[in-house]
């Protein structure tokens, strides 16, 4: 999927950025940049993009983006119970914000092999987060000077050794994405259709897209990889499981209201995406 290249800016003072972002929802283009991303999120749900990889996200995901990897958090503006349920802190820095060298030292591998493992993108442990890492997070936004600059190496040394793991698999020597607009409003106009419980066809696509369908299944499969029906589907999925496991609607009512035509058609690929039938995936979660 081709996404949107973000420049960052920094003020004189600043070796990193630091920002809180709040508002209804989290909604973000298909985006990318040079630096990492360390993303938390303090309030809000919804579906998240990292590479190749479709998934959700809730409340206290914390998460670590390396550089050129594309993401991208959506929520339904439908959905927001209030003018500030999307409330997300972002920290985002180039690997040679404390030096050129800082990070081969011997005393810092493991922060060093943990930014080499966010290449695909790097989800951390809600629980160990809550307790070691968002403390430090806490300090670190009502810090300045010094104090911040000592604060983000300390918290990066204590997320290096939690249990993360990587969420998305990149190629060695896959061609690094480009910006493209067309893509985006690809991708909001599916994720609006699916969100409103719309039939969602190629040929709208492609219309939306303005190509030939031929010319968008070719764009569409260079772009993500995937084909229409799969990436259409993987999103259905995301939003059902989503729904199994904070609502007590039943299999069928979500096998409906998240635009699947028929039950064992849903099964079938909920079963095929998450490698559990959706009443297990359920009741296996749900004990969690």
């Amino acid at each position: 999927m081709k996404p949107r290249y973000e420049k960052v800016t920094y003020t004189e003072t600043q070796s990193f950025s630091v920002e809180r972002i709040v508002g209804p929802v989290i909604d973000c283009v298909f985006h990318l940049h040079p630096e990492y991303e360390l993303t938390l999120v303090d309030s809000s749900s919804g579906m998240r993009f990292v590479g190749e990889t479709i998934d959700s996200f809730s409340a206290g995901t914390l998460s670590l983006y390396g550089p050129l990897l594309p993401h991208h958090y959506y929520s339904p503006l439908s959905e927001s119970p209030t003018e500030d349920w999307g409330q997300v802190r972002v920290v985002k820095f180039k690997r040679d914000f404390a030096g050129a060298s800082f990070f081969d030292t011997p005393e810092l591998g493991r922060i060093k092999k943990m930014l080499d493992d966010s290449q695909g993108g790097i989800d951390f442990p809600k629980e160990q987060a809550v307790e070691k890492s968002i403390p430090l997070i806490d300090k670190l936004f009502k810090s300045q000077g010094a104090a911040r600059f000592c604060l983000l190496i300390e918290l990066l040394s204590c997320l290096s050794q939690l249990d993360y793991k990587v969420i998305s698999s990149v190629p060695s020597g896959a061609p690094l994405p480009q910006p493209d607009e067309r893509t985006n409003r690809i991708i909001r106009f599916i994720h609006g259709r699916i969100s409103a419980n719309k039939r969602i066809s190629q040929s709208e696509a492609a219309k939306e897209a303005a190509m030939s369908p031929a010319a968008f299944c070719r764009f569409f499969r260079q772009s993500t990889r995937k084909s229409f029906v799969d990436y259409v589907n993987e999103v259905k999925i995301e939003r059902a499981c989503m729904k199994l496991l904070s609502s007590s609607d039943t299999i069928a009512e979500i096998c409906y209201s998240t635009g699947f035509n028929n039950l064992s058609n849903f099964n079938r690929q909920f079963f095929k995406k998450k490698g559990l039938q959706p009443f297990r995936y359920r009741k296996a979660y749900q004990s969690l």
